[in-house]
């Protein structure tokens, strides 16, 4: 089986290809093509996803949905089976997101232990947003897996580098991956056994390095 990682953005799209066996998984490709300016058609992402052979019999799908349309939230729950929070998740969102919980889908990840249950990251989006971004793949005839939020794919791809630095003897401590996406900049943090511990997303497109890195340490001094 071949896992697709798709971002289908403003004048872009981008893909990595993994091939997923029972020894392990392993990217295999790294492609992207530019559009013209503020393009993102579906006959444009049809294309492209024929180029890479993406068979939907067969292959998965995921794609990469916008930073800046969910809203993050760092939480602790009672609770500890993963069946029991996603039950109860859109209920306790209710009462932090100007929203009634009808009217957004949500995720979680596990961040950690708590004193008495479990620390988790919590993600949602607009139904009207996720209904807008999936009818660019509808109209290409895809039909995604699932949905990545982009800060989550930040911190995959910290997760991978943490796993990396072990692999070669280094100690990698906790890591910050930042990404200059054209809706703003995703900032994620991973821990040494790396589990997510915090995400951010940035509207402003054309921070500096100094502002950057002021961002990441008011995260880590937060956790």
């Amino acid at each position: 089986m071949k896992i697709y990682g798709v971002e289908a953005g403003p004048g872009f799209i981008r893909a990595a290809v993994v091939d997923k066996t029972l020894r392990g998984a392993k990217t295999t490709r790294l492609v992207e093509v530019a559009l013209e300016p503020d393009e993102r058609n579906s006959s444009s992402l049809k294309e492209f996803m024929a180029r890479l052979d993406y068979n939907p019999d067969k292959d998965m799908l995921a794609a990469v949905f916008p930073g800046d349309k969910v809203t993050l939230r760092a939480m602790t729950t009672p609770l500890t089976k993963r069946s029991q929070i996603v039950d109860t998740l859109p209920f306790e969102l209710e009462s932090k997101v100007p929203l009634a919980a009808d009217e957004f889908v949500c995720d979680f990840l596990f961040s950690g232990k708590a004193e008495s249950g479990s620390r988790i990251l919590a993600v949602l989006a607009k139904n009207e947003d996720v209904e807008s971004f999936l009818s660019i793949y509808k109209d290409a005839e895809l039909d995604p897996d699932i949905l990545v939020p982009g800060p989550l794919a930040a911190a995959a791809a910290a997760a991978a580098a943490a796993e990396y630095a072990r692999g070669e003897g280094q100690t990698a401590g906790t890591m910050a991956v930042v990404n200059w996406a054209p809706e703003g900049i995703y900032i994620a943090l991973v821990g040494e056994d790396r589990t997510p511990l915090i995400f951010h997303t940035s509207s402003v497109a054309g921070e500096g390095e100094q502002e950057i890195a002021r961002e990441i340490d008011k995260l880590a001094l937060g956790l």
